[in-house]
């Protein structure tokens, strides 16, 4: 029973981590569509006016396949450039998201990203931060320090 009560409570930093900085955040390092998919699920379980999604991901990723499931579930995109080599540009995600009526925006790197989403929210907003360890560890960063 103590084994279990403790795999319960455990929690990882970086995944489905939460945080409130005006609003609402939540980061999670999922890259890849089985990740994408438990974040819709998340998403679904949640009630906000609007989703703000910063994404920074890697080039050598499935992108297309990880964004695709977040279509009717994100309001404004927040498209990032890594700075990784590895990393794809916020043009590479933005020509992977289907046309549609989202907003989206393209950043030279994430911080600016996260900033202009924090800027743009409200208190009943949430904020999704994901896409890669990389892409959370810089807003993470940010969200600690404050």
């Amino acid at each position: 029973e103590d084994i279990v009560s403790i795999i319960e409570s455990t929690r990882v930093a970086g995944r489905t981590e939460r945080f409130n900085d005006g609003c609402d955040v939540i980061l999670d390092v999922g890259h890849n569509p089985l990740a994408a998919r438990y974040l819709v699920k998340v998403l679904s379980q949640c009630h906000y006016n609007r989703v703000l999604a910063v994404v920074g991901m890697l080039v050598d990723k499935d992108i297309s396949n990880t964004l695709g499931p977040f279509n009717g579930h994100i309001d404004t995109w927040y498209l990032a450039n890594l700075g990784s080599q590895r990393g794809a540009t916020a043009k590479q995600l933005q020509s992977n998201l289907q046309q549609g009526s989202t907003q989206t925006f393209c950043f030279d790197n994430v911080v600016d990203a996260y900033k202009m989403a924090h800027h743009q929210s409200k208190v009943n907003d949430l904020i999704l931060v994901f896409g890669s360890f990389y892409t959370v560890a810089e807003v993470r960063q940010l969200l600690v320090e404050r």
